[in-house]
């Protein structure tokens, strides 16, 4: 796993990534309280990865809405994942998060392709 906590660094990294060989990448990164991932500030820079070097994008998002999905989607990534925890207990006393079920559930509902 390699850090990359800008979008010129993710850039940076994937472009080394490809040189030597990669096929794709997984973006991924710490769930916010709400139990999404910080990815807004990364999309554009995935795009341009996208374009620039053709690589396999996996994007894990946590708690995603509709706008996020349909950046990501039109980023061009080619698949993204999300963590399925099936009980409010484990979520709240496990993962700490500030989220249901159904906020897991409404986001994979929002995921579906169209």
């Amino acid at each position: 796993m390699h850090s990359a906590v800008t979008p010129e660094k993710l850039y940076s990294l994937c472009r080394k990534l490809k040189g030597k060989g990669a096929l794709g990448c997984l973006i991924s990164g710490g769930y916010l309280p709400d139990g999404s991932i910080p990815i807004d500030k990364f999309i554009d820079a995935i795009e341009k990865i996208k374009k620039d070097f053709g690589l396999t994008i996996f994007v894990h998002v946590g708690i995603i809405n509709f706008e996020r999905t349909e950046k990501l989607r039109e980023a061009g990534v080619d698949a993204a994942l999300i963590d399925v925890i099936g009980a409010d207990e484990t979520i709240k006393e496990i993962c700490n998060l500030d989220v249901t079920v159904g906020d897991y559930e409404a986001s994979l509902e929002i995921m579906k392709p169209p």
